[in-house]
């Protein structure tokens, strides 16, 4: 089994299946969306990308579970998403 690094993150999805929802291509574009324009809060994400408040905010619940995006508190009610990180890899054994 390789191990990571202590500095590296590792982040455990089950089953593969949740991976490949939170990682669609419509939610990829999300990422590219938060990256670029760096919304002040969720409201000013789901007015740039054309989300539903709502279902914005269970997808970035999902992909802050997996370490994929982080809050960051720009003030006492509100909090904006940024992208963790510039690149992610996904490793998988094969069943037996």
């Amino acid at each position: 089994m390789e191990r990571p690094h202590p500095d590296e993150p590792k982040h455990w999805v089950s089953p593969v299946e949740a991976l490949g929802r939170i990682l669609s291509a419509k939610n990829m574009l999300l990422l590219e969306v938060i990256r670029n324009s760096k919304p002040s809060s969720v409201a000013e994400l789901a007015t740039l990308s054309g989300r539903k408040p709502s279902n914005l905010s269970r997808t970035l619940k999902a992909m802050e579970k997996i370490g994929v995006i982080e809050f960051e508190q720009v003030s006492k009610i509100k909090k904006a998403p940024r992208v963790a990180y510039d690149r992610f890899e996904i490793k998988g054994n094969l069943a037996a």
